[in-house]
């Protein structure tokens, strides 16, 4: 049986020690194969990744942007200065690619953020996993898969999921290619994303409000362990994706 238990940890700032925090709030002492999720945010907060956006200056094309799209200038340039690419938007929400991700608004985020400032993402999420899984390993003496997750949106489909920005520790993607399905026919595309999966199974707990359940400890789910970054692993290439169209 697979089970899902929240952490809760509280509100998180600039000045706390969050992985210490997070280990300590743990509702049950974790094993082998368990999965962590953590959200990317408070995550973000605890490592200094705050903005004042008073403090930025757009440029021109911040400021074309902004009144295309309904959304402050300011906090415009800083999703310039992030994305990778910046495919459209509508009024308020920029859609972004942010390290092979379809993110809105490059994941800078007002949302749980205090003041006038803004949560900006790392450019080295990956190490953040790792440092995770080491902490686990080391208090708990158990090896986890480690799930950072994201806000998501998915096309033509209202209201947001969850998508895992960075995996260590397991294999995040099953492979079916190649096996057979109820009906003996061969299946010939099917990958199943266990990183994506297990975001969003974490995200019912998490929610987007004032929760103040930054992870998640799933037990019961077989995975198959390894003990490096697999992040790359969830990753399509552009030529490779159904929305590839969207990208030229």
């Amino acid at each position: 049986m697979i089970r899902l238990y929240p952490i809760r940890v509280g509100v998180i700032t600039e000045k706390d020690r969050f992985i210490d925090k997070l280990l300590d709030s743990m509702p049950l002492r974790p094993r082998d194969s368990d999965i962590l999720v953590v959200s990317s945010k408070p995550l973000f907060v605890s490592y200094g990744n705050i903005i004042n956006i008073d403090d930025i200056t757009p440029s021109g094309v911040a400021l074309e942007t902004a009144s295309r799209y309904d959304l402050d200038p300011k906090y415009v340039q800083l999703i310039l200065d992030r994305a990778d690419m910046i495919l459209g938007g509508v009024a308020g929400v920029l859609l972004t690619i942010i390290d092979g991700i379809l993110l809105p608004n490059g994941g800078i985020d007002y949302k749980n953020s205090p003041g006038n400032t803004v949560v900006i993402p790392p450019r080295n999420i990956r190490h953040l996993a790792e440092k995770i899984y080491f902490a686990v390993k080391k208090r708990y003496k158990a090896k986890v898969g480690v799930v950072i997750s994201d806000s998501f949106i998915s096309p033509l489909r209202r209201g947001t999921g969850a998508v895992a920005i960075a995996t260590y520790g397991f294999y995040p993607v099953i492979d079916f290619r190649g096996k057979r399905d109820l009906f003996g026919r061969e299946i010939k595309f099917t990958l199943q994303s266990l990183g994506d999966d297990f975001a969003s199974a974490a995200h019912i707990l998490m929610k987007e409000a004032d929760e103040a359940v930054p992870g998640v400890l799933i037990r019961g789910v077989k995975v198959e362990l390894i003990e490096r970054d697999t992040s790359d692993m969830l990753r399509m290439p552009y030529e490779k994706c159904l929305y590839n169209r969207l990208y030229r």
